[in-house]
């Protein structure tokens, strides 16, 4: 449902973008 889509949207947003790259990249 949508609140998944924003609990995740807002999740990624606590989430430092260091730490999101790196995941990535990983």
């Amino acid at each position: 449902p949508l609140v998944s889509l924003v609990l995740a949207g807002a999740l990624i947003s606590a989430i430092p973008q260091e730490s999101h790259a790196a995941f990535f990249t990983t």
